[in-house]
């Protein structure tokens, strides 16, 4: 009994591990992919909606906007939701409603049920998908600094 309370304790301490590794990968990612587009207190905004997400409590994302002089687009948006929803492992309509919950001034013309049909969409965008490696949560963040290179300034 003993040794079973161990492991089980051993677990727990890997999984924690593994949870503050993801959490610290996806804040990394959204710092590269957002920074040009968000003030400062948007992005520390969207990182509490992100950790919101990740306890499972999407409805509580608090509304953030993007820069008038730089704004985030919904491809931008789609993708990035995809992307944070795919290590998070969170269903389509968690991910679309996190984005539309984060930022419902550019968003405001999409529903919740379009985002999560398109989020995935293959369209020119400074934000890329970004799919996994098979079992690794990290995120390739190479593909967003060529992908800004080979974009026109907005």
């Amino acid at each position: 009994m003993e040794r079973y309370n161990q492991l089980l304790e051993e677990m727990k301490q890997q999984e924690a591990r593994r949870h503050a590794e993801l959490m610290e990968a996806i804040r990394e990612y959204v710092t590269v992919a957002t920074a040009p587009f968000l003030s400062q207190k948007a992005f520390d905004t969207l990182l509490t909606n992100i950790e919101q997400i990740a306890c499972g409590r999407t409805d509580s994302c608090l509304p953030l906007r993007s820069n008038p002089d730089r704004p985030l687009r919904s491809p931008e948006l789609r993708h990035l939701a995809w992307n944070i929803g795919e290590r998070l492992h969170l269903s389509l309509e968690e991910r679309a409603r996190f984005i539309k919950l984060s930022f419902p001034h550019e968003l405001n013309n999409a529903t919740v049920e379009y985002l999560q049909r398109n989020l995935r969409v293959a369209v020119p965008s400074h934000i890329p998908i970004d799919i996994p490696d098979e079992g690794d949560f990290r995120f390739h963040l190479e593909l967003i600094g060529i992908h800004r290179k080979k974009m026109p300034p907005c």
